[in-house]
């Protein structure tokens, strides 16, 4: 019996494939796996506090890949149980060179098997470089694990998520992807037509992207035509979800990590001849002896949602070690860094740009970057950018967070303190407790964004609001 239903809906055609329409998001079980599903999307698939699937959305690009055009919806309909779900979903894509209507019907079992079914057409004439389902897998999570893959007779192919960017495909021509982490056994395949996927670090994305085009005659998209997709999803040997998970998110302080120091900010006119990161990975052979590199960076490429833009920041990372294997001696300088670039008319939320710039310098210090400029920011990420200028070289300190929440956090050493950085990630309130602080310690807490507004703390608790960002200087 369904416990609960859940009907979204909206009217109307965007003006541009710039403007997604945007829906209420909802927490969704299917036996062992827990998702967030938001804008027709199944997000971060976890089995416990391991994230096996980042993402799978039916995607429509543009010709060229000029854009990707994001749906409105017609209809949205969500039955849930505590173990299964049924989704039914109606949607329409209209573009610059392409128009797709499409359905979908998402059901999730109690046995921890998801099918994804879409059905689509185009109500006219079009162009478009791909249209299908898409399946993102973590590189946070799965980079350096072993897959193997299926083609269309079950031949199998083994293969490996990469550690450092590849300049290539990963793995291509294949109708299943299949893989066993921490004794879990994940499956993903579709009949109809075959993947091929590709590493998105290229682009600033963390994950590795599997797609799946339909069997259009591309670029041309008949009238009409209309064709179905059914993505399968399967996962066994999960334990069973605690009956009662905990919502608590613990931070510690740690250790020094070894060479991380605050990267230095710096004005984006230095940047004029940054290129793209892709650029540089395929032609390594002209960098090699480069005494400095620079590339710009946005964590927003290929999808305009508040999701996407916070879960790609450690990308950067996988860039610059990745550029480190070929060229170890340049200066790498990271820039001009941007928000919105890909997506300039989306209106984020008040505060996600500070989060969203307090998480990057994290990042970029993580990744030893030696200059970063960010280019486009609001005044309460301004301000995070004016502090951290002042903490330029300080030695980076690891922070343990509970896995697969919503909170990041990181610290660093100044004279006599720690300055620990606690930073909400969602657009919902959080709480936090800080364990392990020196004996006595007398915590000064401040928000950043806010500088004038004192914080009450009571004892090691913190209740962050969303997108909130905490400075809190901890004596040593």
């Amino acid at each position: 019996m369904w416990m609960a239903s859940s009907v979204f809906a909206t009217d109307g055609n965007t003006e541009s494939a710039t403007v997604p329409s945007v829906t209420a998001s909802q927490i969704l079980h299917a036996g062992p796996v827990t998702l967030k599903f938001q804008d027709g999307q199944l997000r971060y698939l976890r089995v416990g506090d391991r994230e096996i699937v980042r993402r799978i959305y039916f995607g429509v690009r543009e010709a060229k890949f000029a854009a990707t055009d994001m749906p409105t919806f017609s209809a949205m309909r969500v039955d849930a149980a505590e173990d299964h779900f049924a989704i039914h979903l109606a949607a329409s894509c209209r573009g610059k060179t392409v128009s797709y209507n499409w359905t979908g019907d998402i059901t999730g079992s109690a046995d921890g098997k998801i099918d994804f079914r879409v059905t689509g057409s185009a109500p006219s004439d079009g162009t478009s470089a791909r249209i299908g389902l898409c399946v993102l897998y973590g590189t946070d999570s799965l980079a350096g694990e072993k897959f193997e893959t299926l083609d269309h007779q079950g031949q199998v192919s083994p293969g490996q998520f990469p550690e450092l960017v590849s300049p290539t495909l990963i793995a291509k021509n294949f109708h299943v992807l299949r893989y066993t982490v921490d004794g879990i056994h994940v499956s993903c395949g579709i009949a109809e037509s075959p993947f091929e996927m590709e590493d998105q670090r290229n682009w600033g994305d963390s994950s590795f992207k599997a797609y799946n085009p339909m069997q259009y005659g591309y670029p041309k998209i008949e009238k009409g035509k209309t064709l179905t997709q059914t993505l399968t999803l399967s996962v066994e040997g999960a334990a069973p979800p605690p009956t009662a998970p905990s919502n608590a998110t613990i931070v510690r302080i740690g250790s020094p990590i070894p060479g991380a120091r605050v990267c230095d900010i710096t004005s984006p006119d230095r940047f004029s001849e940054a290129t793209s990161f892709p650029n540089i990975n395929q032609h390594r052979e002209r960098f090699t002896d480069a005494t400095a590199i620079a590339w710009k960076w946005t964590t927003a490429t290929h999808l305009p949602d508040d999701d996407m833009a916070m879960e790609n920041l450690s990308a950067i990372v996988a860039q610059a070690r990745t550029i480190r294997s070929f060229a170890p001696r340049p200066l790498l300088r990271v820039g001009p860094i941007s928000l919105n670039s890909s997506w300039p008319s989306i209106v984020r939320p008040p505060g996600l740009a500070a989060a969203w710039t307090a998480g990057a310098i994290k990042q970029l210090s993580l990744a030893n970057i030696d200059e970063a400029a960010f280019l486009d920011s609001t005044p309460e990420a301004a301000r995070i950018v004016e502090v951290f200028k002042k903490l330029t070289g300080k030695p980076l300190v690891e922070v343990s967070v509970t896995p697969g929440t919503d909170i990041d956090a990181f610290a660093v050493n100044d004279i006599g303190t720690t300055t620990l950085w606690v930073i909400n990630r969602s657009g919902a309130p959080r709480d936090v407790t800080l364990e392990d602080l020196p004996p006595g310690a007398a915590l000064r807490a401040s928000r950043p964004t806010v500088p004038d507004e004192p914080v009450a703390l009571q004892g090691d608790h913190v209740a962050l609001s969303p997108y909130e960002v905490y400075q809190l200087v901890v004596p040593r």
